[in-house]
């Protein structure tokens, strides 16, 4: 029994290493990118050895591919807890401008996005690819959004576009308090009201 206790604390303190390491990375790939950073600098940064590293992944390329991995997990639940087109938020203008919000301010998606600007990451395909397809997704949900209180298809088209950019945006400029937050999105939702002569709710 005291054996198996130990191996089940050895799992965890694993687990915890290569979460730790991952994170490391991440924050070196995101602050440097890809092609800048070393394997022993991943390790120092996650406060361990080069030899921990390669314990846990195979080589710098398959640490970044798992990082990039874990990224586009989270965010992919991000997006189906806050902004899926099927969430009951989506009756409720200001809840749902604030998930945006949530969504493009969360540590994973700032990652991402930041990740896939930087051209030297051979493997950031998949990260460009999921932040189109999450854009994309946004937009299709606020323009259902508008639909629904009543705008017609073509300007609720044109101005799911715009209030998913104005919001981008601001979020990708630089990190908002939780008041800046909920003053821009005030902001975003009286020039909705403004543009659709206040047929929304």
């Amino acid at each position: 029994m005291k054996k198996t206790a130990a191996r089940g604390r050895v799992t965890a303190r694993g687990v915890d290493r290569r979460n730790q390491i991952r994170e490391a990375a991440a924050a070196l790939f995101l602050s440097r990118g890809y092609d800048a950073v070393t394997v022993d600098e991943i390790a120092k940064a996650a406060k361990g050895s080069k030899s921990a590293v390669y314990e846990n992944f195979s080589d710098k390329s398959g640490l970044f591919s798992e990082v990039v991995i874990f990224i586009l997990s989270d965010i992919d639940k991000q997006t189906r807890d806050h902004i899926s087109p099927n969430s009951e938020k989506i009756s409720d203008l200001d809840s749902f401008i604030d998930s945006i919000y949530r969504l493009y301010q969360c540590d994973t998606y700032s990652l991402a996005y930041r990740l896939s600007l930087h051209p030297s990451n051979a493997d950031v395909e998949p990260i460009r690819i999921r932040i189109e397809s999450i854009h994309d997704d946004v937009i299709a949900s606020i323009n259902l959004m508008l639909c629904n209180h009543g705008l017609d298809s073509i300007s609720a088209s044109a101005l799911s576009r715009l209030i998913h950019d104005h919001i981008a945006l601001s979020c990708l400029r630089r990190p908002m308090s939780s008041r800046e937050r909920v003053s821009d999105n005030k902001a975003v939702i009286e020039l909705v009201r403004n543009l659709v002569g206040n047929k929304l709710p």
